[in-house]
Parts: structure tokens; sequence; C-alpha cells
């Protein structure tokens, strides 16, 4: 319950326990939410409301572990997107 994802470029924080591969998140104070809305946990997105970033080592932090832990733990049936930088 610590932590935050990007939604529309601002952070929510985390909120409860995360079981299995869901978590849920406060959007209360971000205005025009909806469902289907993008929530970025690791990496960067810019939107409507901002931009901002979350890197491994910011989720290693709230871990108390390190940044190849978090990224080598990350399961196989997570997509993956690659974009050119």
């Amino acid at each position: 319950n610590c932590g935050h994802v990007l939604v529309r470029g601002k952070r929510a924080p985390i909120v409860g326990a995360i079981s299995m591969d869901m978590a849920m998140i406060d959007v209360t104070d971000l205005p025009g939410v909806s469902v289907r809305d993008e929530a970025v946990v690791l990496g960067a997105q810019e939107g409507v409301l901002g931009k901002d970033a979350i890197s491994a080592e910011e989720v290693a932090a709230h871990a108390g572990t390190i940044p190849w832990e978090v990224l080598t733990s990350i399961s196989r049936r997570v997509p993956r997107f690659y974009r050119e930088p």
C-alpha cells in the first residue's frame, strides 16, 4: 500500500494490498479520470494533467530492494511495449 502509478500524467497513490496482478489506486483528486484510462506502473507518461515518471529505482526504494530485482521480477504474463526514445 505504498507507491504510485501515473494516470493522465499525475501520480495516483496505490491503496490496499496488491493481489496477484491487481491493484487499487485512489484517483479521487484527479479530474476527468474514467474507466480504461492508461495507468503506468513503471516508466513515463505525459497526459492532460501533467508529465511525470516512475523509475525502477523509486519502486525498489518502496519495496526495500534493488532496481535489478524489480525489473527481473516482472512476470512473462505482463505484456511488453517497446518504444523508440
